[in-house]
């Protein structure tokens, strides 16, 4: 059992161990003890995460090469395809109309 006249007083600090002297800083020995410094060594940034809007914005600089008048007879080409896109909705708006007024409402003749 545990009693107090069996309990037995135990050194508050240990002793202390002997460490070795370091050599002197410009000693044979204290050069060759320091060895190489350690490199720093960058570590690569890890990747974040980006929508692909962000990846092809229009104001990152043109990846593909082409020169500004490409560029611009592409731009063109564009509004040439909205413009014919515009007048097309017009030309069906109208015959829609036309049809409304015919008292005509069958999809299929207004397609055609």
């Amino acid at each position: 059992l545990l009693r107090a006249g069996n309990l037995s007083k135990v050194a508050a600090t240990p002793p202390a161990e002997a460490k070795p002297a370091k050599p002197a800083a410009f000693s044979l020995a204290g050069l060759l003890g320091r060895g190489k410094a350690p490199e720093a060594k960058e570590e690569p940034q890890p990747a974040k995460w980006q929508s692909v809007w962000e990846r092809t914005c229009a104001d990152a600089p043109a990846a593909s090469g082409l020169t500004d008048d490409q560029q611009q007879t592409l731009h063109e080409l564009h509004a040439g395809e909205e413009q014919r896109e515009q007048e097309v909705a017009a030309v069906r708006k109208r015959v829609e109309e036309e049809f409304a007024q015919a008292g005509i409402a069958d999809a299929g003749m207004i397609e055609q």
